[in-house]
């Protein structure tokens, strides 16, 4: 824990229970990533996605998880070597809670953005019907 925190004791339960969530919610947000790429650029241009716009979405997408292993284990090998290692970890906490935080504010921008777009098809659907 960080140093802020002394009244929490490290333990294992606590070890394998931040794991067991990093196990769990990590997938949970990073799978439907992909999709929602492919909404927002359908979304921009009018529900067409070529597939090469695709193909470069998936590459992006396959890409960032390697080069986060290397960015991450680069950044904090050198934050622990001038910090300790409860600080450094800390600090990926801190980035991780911000990171959760724009992701969800992202998320409700792309959810608006459907509906609006959902709501002009309907209204458009709805004025050919009446003339």
């Amino acid at each position: 824990p960080l140093p802020l925190l002394p009244f929490i004791l490290p333990s294992k339960a606590q070890l394998l229970t931040t794991l067991l969530f990093l196990g769990f919610f990590v997938p949970m947000g990073c799978t439907p990533v992909l999709l929602v790429m492919f909404d927002i650029y359908k979304a921009k241009n009018g529900g067409h996605l070529p597939q090469h716009i695709a193909n470069v979405l998936v590459s992006l997408y396959c890409a960032s998880f390697p080069l986060g292993a290397f960015l991450g284990a680069t950044i904090s090998g050198i934050v622990a070597e001038y910090y300790i290692f409860e600080w450094s970890t800390g600090m990926v906490g801190l980035l991780f809670s911000i990171q959760s935080v724009l992701c969800i504010i992202f998320c409700y921008g792309v959810y608006r953005l459907k509906k609006s777009l959902q709501l002009k098809e309907y209204t458009e659907n709805t004025h050919l019907l009446i003339t």
